[in-house]
């Protein structure tokens, strides 16, 4: 499993043999590009949840934030664009928050689709396991894309997500930020601290 507080959920029913393997990368093909930065803050992933109102906020504290992929104004990237992006990005941000809870994701607290694709009703007695269920995966997730920044020599300034502490020093290899006042103040600051800010990336690659 990718979500390490996940293990002691399948040790009590059981499984004894539950292992925490976080995501990787692909360290052939996401790898530094000698090319200038061209851009402060950036962005790549889509525009859920909360994440617009994120970018605004950004901006409207006198950063520049680019915004790259399906629902951005820039719209969809190759590979081969975020491996550029990433590494002409001076911080290049990650969102850790799972998407926002959509309908449909509600509905299957209380209902399921039979495989003659009929609805059928599920045991009232699941309902709160179900919502148990639904509650968890709203918690922040370790993304790939942490793993792919870093690999490409990024500097990573993300959101906190369980377990992220175990892969890369905070601070020290990655910087994470608690609310947007401490992602725009960190922005800001790693922003006017260049060698600061290289010798993070560096360390985190």
């Amino acid at each position: 499993t990718t979500d390490p507080l996940a293990i002691d959920k399948y040790r009590k029913i059981g499984y004894k043999n539950a292992v925490w393997m976080p995501q990787g990368y692909n360290h052939n093909l996401y790898k530094p590009l000698d090319l200038p930065k061209i851009y402060d803050v950036s962005f790549i992933g889509r525009p859920h949840g909360v994440r617009k109102e994120i970018m605004k906020n950004l901006e409207k504290a006198g950063l520049k934030v680019e915004c790259f992929g399906d629902g951005w104004p820039n719209g969809h990237i190759t590979v081969e664009d975020k491996i550029r992006i990433l590494s002409q990005s001076r911080i290049n941000l990650n969102l850790s928050e799972s998407s926002g809870v959509l309908w449909k994701q509600l509905a299957l607290i209380f209902v399921h689709r039979n495989f003659d694709r009929s609805i059928g009703i599920n045991n009232p007695l699941k309902w709160y396991e179900n919502f148990q269920t639904l509650l968890a995966q709203k918690r922040e997730q370790i993304k790939g894309r942490i793993f792919k920044v870093v690999g490409c020599g990024g500097f990573l300034l993300t959101g906190y997500a369980e377990g992220m502490e175990k892969l890369y020093a905070p601070d020290k290899e990655i910087v994470f930020f608690k609310n947007l006042d401490d992602l725009i103040k960190k922005a800001k600051y790693y922003l006017s601290h260049e060698e600061e800010r290289a010798a993070i990336a560096k360390a985190g690659q």
